[in-house]
């Protein structure tokens, strides 16, 4: 049952890949490939040569990635052509990108950068994104004061506009995963673990899980907001600036457009560009 869960879940990761990039974050392609292929995480701790409470820090967003020449060797074994063990096999099939250091690299770098004061914003972005979906999602609304005139306080610090598919007068409050193709997400998030994700796909559902909830951000990790960022965004634009009272700023492109209206000339854009196949890449620009 566990091969027919797998390519139910890769046929849904390639629904998303039509409408996003759909990068995996590789520790969590790892913790599912490893639930799939029944490989104890005892032995992938022992492969890279870590503790097996650290693989578990990693896989579960409690630690970031820090990145080693052992790391990478590992890596570069688990993904290589000439490894066929069941492990690597499914493994390689959720990387389908052609730099899986790159992508190491990449959420590396997003983690760095991903202080305390950007969690606000960068769950705004995740909230804009996932809520012009809402077939794949059941979203939560309420009222807000000055609904009529289109402005909103996540963060308390900038006003932003909000997405013209928002209802009027209204915002959301919560995003709920009640489909398996929007379980991805939670699970990405750090919201359900591998085996939950597998029993949704075995036909045995979780119910519907709360993705992303505004008042209760402290149950996503920074990481969790990583993981879906790089999955959801084409480029992640974080900014500084010493002519505001709120230096830190962050952006995205979804769907080739720029979501956030918070842009400051002195900007790291972190693209993936160079990090997915060329040909989806293609098809990803021409929608």
């Amino acid at each position: 049952m566990k091969e027919e869960a797998l390519q139910d879940i890769l046929k849904d990761l390639a629904i998303w890949r039509g409408h996003v990039p759909g990068l995996l974050h590789p520790m969590r392609a790892i913790s599912l490939a490893r639930a799939i292929s029944h490989v104890s995480a005892a032995k992938i701790a022992e492969t890279m040569g870590i503790s097996r409470s650290y693989l578990a820090a990693l896989e579960n967003y409690t630690k970031p990635l820090t990145l080693t020449d052992n790391f990478y060797g590992y890596i570069n074994s688990l993904a290589g052509a000439n490894n066929n063990s069941a492990f690597s096999t499914v493994y390689k099939k959720f990387m389908t990108i052609n730099n899986p250091d790159g992508l190491f690299e990449y959420v590396a770098a997003l983690e760095r950068m991903m202080y305390r004061e950007l969690e606000d914003q960068f769950l705004h972005l995740i909230f804009e994104a996932v809520t012009s979906m809402p077939t794949w999602f059941e979203i939560l609304w309420e009222e807000v004061p000055g609904g009529s005139e289109g402005y909103i306080h996540l963060t308390e610090k900038e006003e932003i506009e909000w997405p013209s598919w928002w209802p009027p007068g209204q915002m959301p409050r919560a995003v709920l995963a009640s489909s398996k193709q929007s379980s991805i997400l939670s699970w990405l998030a750090g919201q359900i673990s591998s085996d939950e994700l597998i029993s949704y796909y075995e036909g045995n559902p979780v119910g519907a899980t709360v993705l992303l909830h505004r008042r209760q951000r402290a149950d996503i990790k920074p990481s969790g907001l990583i993981a879906l960022g790089i999955f959801m965004f084409s480029k992640i634009n974080v900014s500084f600036s010493h002519s505001i009272s709120y230096p830190v700023q962050c952006s995205a492109i979804f769907q080739g457009k720029v979501i956030s209206n918070l842009f400051d000339p002195l900007t790291t854009w972190f693209d993936i560009e160079n990090l997915v196949p060329s040909k989806l890449w293609a098809k990803a620009k021409q929608q």
